[in-house]
Parts: C-alpha cells; structure tokens; sequence
C-alpha cells in the first residue's frame, strides 16, 4: 500500500505530480492510500517513487479534475486516480460514458463544486467598515467546498479597486488593492452576524 500525503484540500499540482509518479510505476488505483490537509510531504512507506510518467488525456478531463479536486469528499483524490488510471489505460473515451459509475460519481461532484462556486459568488455581501487605515469591506461565507481560490479570483477581478476580506471556516482571504493574501479560517462557532461584522472587524 502506497500512502499519499496532499498538503492543499485543492492541491491539484500536488495530485498531478504524485499521479504522475504512481503511474510511472504501475501502482493499482486500489493500492493507494489517498490523506488531504495535512503538514506531512509525500511518502509511500520508505520506497521512493519512479519518476513521473509522461502521457496524455482528453481534454475534458482538465476541467473536470479542477473542479473536482476542490470537493469535501475525503475520496476525491482517490477517484480522480482511478479515473486517469483507467484513462491511461485505454478507456479514452471514459468521461463521456456518464452511465459508468465512477463517471457518474465524480460528474456529480463537479456540478455540486460548481453551483457552490456560483453561489459563493453571487450571495457574498460585503458589509463596509472604518478602520484605523480607512474604508474596508468584510464578509462572511461558508462554502460547502473547498472553493477559496478558485472565487478569490473572481472577487479580485470584480472587486480590484476595494479593500476587502471575506471570512469562512476553511481560511480567510484579504485583498488591499494590489495584492491577495490568505489567512486562518474563523469558526462557525465564532462567526459573526451579518450586522455585528463591523464590530467583529475591528
């Protein structure tokens, strides 16, 4: 059994690379042992990995394994490896065939990471409030995914002339105007009301 540690919960790098390296040596999709969020590197019980394999995948599999990878399910990882196992194996044309079940599952999945995005972006409301260093803005969500990067983009894109954070349970994210940063998560627990942000803020 192969163990394999992913620092980000989103580490789409950190799969592909490990991927790479697993399928270079030939490791069955049932032999390895899939950990998210953790501090600890790669490792695979005391033997070094082959080096990474090089081949190619439909199109659609990009996509599909971004969105994917940012879902809560602890088996993501696993899934995404034993889809491009079976993809790089021959079954080129898996990802159209939704009446497969492992297909069916991870589609499912990207249309749930999907609609959590959209609805990140689009019920966000930022409240303003003055602080010692002027006019800021802070929010408060909690996604159902592990989403934060992929909307920072989008409020930084919308939002690039504001000063704002928005707060969920997963991490922060700040933008100054010019530059984005990300920070510890806030509990449920210790989340705010909409109308004490302010208070909670400073």
């Amino acid at each position: 059994m192969q163990r394999i540690a992913i620092h980000d919960p989103a580490g789409l790098d950190e799969f592909r690379n490990a991927a790479r390296r697993l399928i270079g040596e030939k490791v069955l999709p049932q032999h390895v042992m899939w950990t998210a969020g953790t501090q600890d590197s790669l490792f695979d019980e005391g033997k070094r990995l082959a080096e990474p394999a090089s081949f190619s995948v439909p199109a659609a599999f990009v996509p599909l394994a971004e969105d994917v990878i940012c879902h809560s399910d602890p088996q993501r990882f696993a899934l995404l490896y034993e889809l491009l196992w079976r993809i790089v194996q021959g079954e080129r044309a898996l990802i159209s065939v939704a009446s497969d079940p492992l297909v069916h599952r991870v589609l499912r999945m990207q249309k749930a990471v999907r609609r959590d995005l959209h609805k990140m972006t689009a019920f966000v409301r930022f409240r303003r409030v003055e602080a010692e260093d002027g006019e800021h803005y802070v929010a408060w969500y909690e996604p159902e995914h592990h989403i934060l990067n992929r909307a920072a983009e989008f409020f930084v894109g919308r939002f690039a002339a504001m000063r704002w954070s928005i707060l969920t349970p997963q991490g922060t994210i700040h933008w100054d105007s010019r530059q984005l940063s990300f920070g510890a998560g806030v509990p449920r627990e210790q989340a705010p009301p909409v109308d004490d942000l302010e208070d909670f803020w400073r």
